[in-house]
């Protein structure tokens, strides 16, 4: 078993909640969310805010079908997805980051807050700057 970013081995439950097995924690944690063309295209972004350490993590999703208005018509196109795990003090910094370093004309770049555990929120602030 493998969590989606972090190497561990299997943990038990109580360690998933954040070690002390606390349902109730309520960490916050930014996903940023942008499409581009390609999974090199997607490695590039991953790399530049991973070496800047303004992100903990780039989940890159490939297959995604995009469909969207565009210079007066409708558009599809074969994308690849990366969901970078951040903060919300490096939020910011990474959209700059990623904004100056994306393919595209008009990046599309999105966050949200999400819940997560203890264990997650301390590899998280361990990992960013």
């Amino acid at each position: 078993m493998r969590p989606d970013c972090p190497k561990h081995a299997p943990l038990s439950p109580a360690a998933r909640l954040g070690g002390a097995g606390r349902a109730d924690y309520h960490g916050r944690m930014i996903h940023v969310t942008t499409t581009v063309s390609d999974t090199a295209e997607a490695e590039a972004l991953a790399r530049a805010a991973l070496g800047a350490r303004q992100a903990a993590c780039a989940n890159i999703v490939p297959g995604v079908i995009s469909l969207f208005h565009w210079k007066g018509s409708v558009a599809q196109e074969a994308e690849v997805m990366v969901v970078f795990k951040t903060t919300e003090a490096l939020r910011a910094a990474l959209v700059e980051t990623l904004t100056d370093r994306h393919p595209y004309e008009l990046p599309v770049i999105t966050w949200e807050t999400v819940g997560t555990t203890e264990g997650a929120q301390d590899w998280l602030d361990g990992e960013t700057r």
